[in-house]
């Protein structure tokens, strides 16, 4: 079949063959920009052209005439869309334009009511400090939960036995038995067992522990004495270096009138007990030991004063353990034991630091629990490291040393 001339804009079989193939999409090779504009362009021609050719008389079925008027008619409602879409971009771009407008006309309208209004009161929404933000924000982040108690040191009373090889729970039997409460109008606060086979009982109130000290001197196979409080810790951290640590005590009673209004005799009331490093070379930490007095008004302030710096504090506990000997009450730096057990695994074979499960919880054995499983026939759980806060040795400890510290009743 011989093609028709362009001049009548009919195709012949292999340009309409081509024109309808995937692999070559019209203008393929055209040098103008493919804008919407040139597809519309390019849909519209090969419409007319397809039209053309079905209307000239090409030697094609009825079925196929049919499925290429439909596809034709297709073609023009895609190009119909393609319009529709190009005036509906061209309409939300103005509509942003007009939204910009109107905000800076109404921005200019607030600013001239502002200037030109004497009598208009100033408006409370102003613009809140970083510190305003971060005390809201903290209290939404609080809302629910309960408050950290604050330590509260009761009166208490350290009863032993005059035989030294009774245990703690043989002391604590005997106290149920020579002394009573009846008629006191009171009872004890909580009575537990200690270490070195004693019982610690607290109370109330000075007199209900002075009148039990009395009680139980008074028998033949028991000993009491009150309990010997330490003085209360706090830690501050972030103190810059350029604060000179034998200056700090005078610039936190100088800046801090809350602490210097409680303190009677600063030089014996609070002192620095250590320095520390921070994470922060240019900063450092640094621990006082004070009167329960004075502790108890840093602890309300949460933050002190020195110099530049609001600098944060906390309650420091005088529970120390051990990294070498994993035992309590000294710092690897003053230990002077000859056994170092691993504190990951218990393994004496290797130190701490060389401990190959160190970051294998489920190899964890604690030695100290261990020890005390084979000492007093016990079967606590080891399975755990031995510096763990959930350690029930650990725990235990702790406890006693914080019932010890002076936090004033």
């Amino acid at each position: 079949m011989t093609s028709r001339t362009a001049s009548t804009e009919v195709l012949s079989d292999s340009e309409f063959v081509d024109a309808h193939n995937d692999d070559n999409p019209i203008n393929e090779n055209s040098n103008k920009p493919k804008s919407i504009h040139d597809y519309l362009q390019d849909i519209q021609t090969l419409t007319h052209k397809i039209t053309t050719t079905i209307n000239a008389g090409k030697s094609v079925t009825a079925e196929n005439k049919k499925a290429i008027v439909q596809y034709a008619a297709d073609i023009k409602g895609i190009a119909k869309q393609i319009h529709t879409l190009d005036e509906a971009n061209t309409t939300l771009t103005n509509i942003k334009e007009d939204i910009k407008v109107t905000i800076r006309e109404e921005i200019s309208k607030a600013k001239l009511n502002t200037n030109s209004d004497p009598d208009t009161k100033p408006s409370t929404n102003t613009r809140k400090s970083y510190a305003a933000v971060a005390k809201i924000q903290n209290s939404n982040n609080n809302k629910g939960k309960k408050p950290i108690p604050k330590p509260v040191t009761k009166p208490a009373l350290i009863v032993a036995s005059s035989d030294a090889e009774t245990t703690s729970k043989d002391v604590l039997i005997n106290v149920r038995k020579e002394i009573t409460f009846r008629g006191t109008g009171y009872a004890p606060a909580t009575i537990n067992t200690v270490t070195n086979n004693k019982v610690r009982i607290e109370f109330d109130t000075l007199q209900q522990r002075d009148e039990t000290l009395h009680k139980i001197n008074t028998t033949n196979n028991l000993t009491a004495e009150p309990v010997r409080r330490l003085k209360p810790m706090v830690i501050l951290k972030g103190i810059s270096r350029e604060i000179n640590p034998t200056e700090l005590i005078d610039i936190i009673l100088g800046q801090n009138p809350t602490i210097s209004n409680v303190c009677n005799t600063p030089k014996t009331e609070i002192n620095i007990r250590f320095i520390r490093d921070n994470k922060n070379s240019k900063l450092y930490n640094a621990a006082l030991i004070t009167t329960p007095h004075i502790w108890q008004a840093l602890i309300a302030l949460e933050r002190v004063n020195i110099e530049y710096q609001r600098v944060h504090l906390e309650n420091l506990s005088p529970f120390t353990q051990c990294f070498a000997c994993l035992q309590f009450g000294h710092t690897q730096s003053r230990c002077t034991a000859q056994k170092t057990p691993c504190r990951f695994c218990a393994s004496e074979e290797h130190q701490s630091k060389d401990c190959p499960n160190k970051q294998n919880p489920t190899a964890a054995k604690c030695h100290n629990c261990h020890s005390n499983n084979n000492k007093y026939k016990q079967n606590t759980d080891t399975a755990h490291f031995a510096t763990s806060n959930q350690c029930p040795v650990v725990k235990k400890l702790r406890n006693e040393i914080l019932a010890r510290v002076d936090y004033g009743y």
